[in-house]
């Protein structure tokens, strides 16, 4: 995925979020954006995954522009995996409905959808929890059943939104852990928006923002500036 000169205006241009933000993210690389609060982060993120439209530059995934996308939702399903900082769990559903909802935007019969779900929430180490309902899990198990509703599709590309933030020390890590897990096994390209260095210091790339521009792309585990 490209951003080229990303800009993203609001309150009729009045608010400028980004002025011209520049980067590429490889496929299969782990990727942290970090900034303090208004830098621009998350609504990076939001164009990243197409719930957003930039007021200039253009976001091209696989040099394809997302502009001259028509059915940017059916992108969004084939595509993509979201995972936000407030889980997003509908209260009335199982854990294992909840991991079905994505999948209605494929043709898939109730029975496959069903242990699609099950092998997600198996992996993700919930297999024992299938049928309780997001009021009766924890905050880490609430973030892994939407962990698991995120790969559901099998998606390209995974993007969080603050996925610790409302996490204790212990949850948090465990959450981290399952992120470099799936990163590692499925190959999967993972961006984090994220302010803590903790979480930071799991990805392969950070990318730090400030006042709607990415000032600067470093290797964590080299500490060395990366080329794009």
């Amino acid at each position: 995925m490209e951003a080229r000169g990303l800009e993203r205006r609001f309150d009729g241009g009045r608010v400028q979020a980004l002025r011209g933000a520049d980067f590429v993210v490889r496929e299969g690389e782990f990727v942290a954006v970090m900034g303090p609060s208004g830098s621009g982060k998350s609504t990076l993120l939001q164009l990243l995954g197409a719930l957003d439209r930039p007021s200039g530059g253009e976001v091209l995934f696989r040099g394809e522009p997302l502009g001259a996308v028509h059915d940017l939702a059916g992108f969004r399903a084939r595509t993509l995996g979201f995972i936000f900082q407030s889980f997003h769990l509908l209260p009335t559903l199982t854990a294992a409905e909840n991991v079905q909802v994505p999948m209605f935007e494929m043709p898939w019969p109730p029975r496959e959808r069903r242990a699609r779900a099950e092998a997600l929430l198996a992996a993700v180490g919930l297999g024992e929890r299938l049928d309780h309902r997001p009021a009766t899990l924890s905050g880490g198990e609430r973030q892994r059943v939407a962990i698991a509703r995120s790969l559901a599709n099998g998606p390209q590309l995974l993007l969080a939104d603050e996925p610790t933030g409302n996490l204790d020390s212990e949850s948090a890590g465990k959450i981290l852990d399952l992120l470099e897990r799936i990163h590692a096994e499925r190959g999967m390209t993972l961006v984090v928006v994220t302010h803590d260095p903790r979480v930071a210091g799991r990805a392969r790339r950070t990318l730090r923002m400030l006042d709607g521009r990415v000032v600067s792309d470093e290797d964590q585990r080299e500490g060395a500036p990366c080329s794009s």
